[in-house]
């Protein structure tokens, strides 16, 4: 082999196991990130009384079972976006389509889980209400994993003309 040929090779090999290891870095924040927020979720609900504790987890996992089927979809419909988007020639009608169709199914997880609250909210007193809001308001209920990073502060705002 040519000095040229190795020299491509070796930068190749080390580029490559590079790029592995940001992976790797990637995949583990993902995940670390999400038992985060289900620990949260269990740490703040672990301070109801015991059968409330239940009833919210119950439910929340009676929730996650019913809005399975749908979330697939989302992800699904995600992935056409992507397809028509990353496609040769962009189809405006076809992308229209799945937008309004990702719209309506994320409109109906928010429906099933705005029902799901308000049956928790009228079993349960103030203060318990109030862990409760306190978990909505930090999105600890969140099942998407990809939130992404928050913007630097000063950008996290549209800008106003």
């Amino acid at each position: 082999m040519s000095k040229k040929i190795k020299t491509v090779l070796t930068v190749s090999i080390i580029l490559n196991v590079l790029l592995l290891g940001v992976l790797i870095g990637m995949s583990a924040d993902d995940y670390k990130d999400h038992r985060n927020k289900r620990a949260e979720f269990r740490s703040a609900v672990d301070k109801l009384p015991a059968e409330k504790s239940k009833l919210v987890k119950k439910t929340m996992r009676g929730l996650h079972k019913e809005t399975r089927k749908i979330r697939n979809e989302v992800k699904k419909t995600r992935k056409n976006i992507n397809k028509i988007i990353s496609a040769p020639e962009f189809d405006e009608s076809a992308y229209d389509k799945e937008i309004e169709n990702l719209q309506r199914l994320q409109s109906e997880i928010m429906l099933k889980f705005g029902k799901v609250t308000k049956e928790l909210a009228v079993q349960l007193e103030q203060d318990e209400r109030k862990v409760i809001a306190e978990l909505l308001k930090k999105r600890t209920f969140k099942h998407q994993r990809h939130d992404g990073p928050k913007p630097p502060k000063g950008l996290d705002q549209p800008p106003s003309f």
